[in-house]
């Protein structure tokens, strides 16, 4: 029951924090990608293919920053669970042991 609860803790936790890695990092690459194209060149209102490579950008950014955000949770809650598993079977040996 343990092992559930901490499991279903760490997916809410690992999706917010995906969520948010990929939502700041997309968000910040197109900002970058139309901050680029106002300060070499064009005015303000950038042409539609300036649009499109700046949520292009931000999509891949977005997409990048989601994978290793979900990659990280995924080794930490391993190491969690490993750790726990590690912890109880001690316990079990040494109360084996008595």
């Amino acid at each position: 029951m343990l092992l559930i609860v901490h499991l279903i803790k760490s997916f809410f936790r690992a999706f917010f924090k995906i969520m948010l890695a990929a939502l700041v990092s997309g968000g910040l690459a197109a900002e970058v990608v139309l901050l680029f194209a106002h300060i070499y060149g064009y005015s303000w209102l950038p042409p539609r293919l300036i649009e499109v490579v700046a949520i292009t950008i931000g999509v891949l950014m977005a997409y990048g920053a989601g994978l290793t955000a979900l990659l990280y949770e995924a080794l930490h809650t391993a190491l969690a669970i490993e750790t726990g598993v590690v912890k109880g079977v001690k316990k079990e040996v040494a109360h084996a042991g008595r």
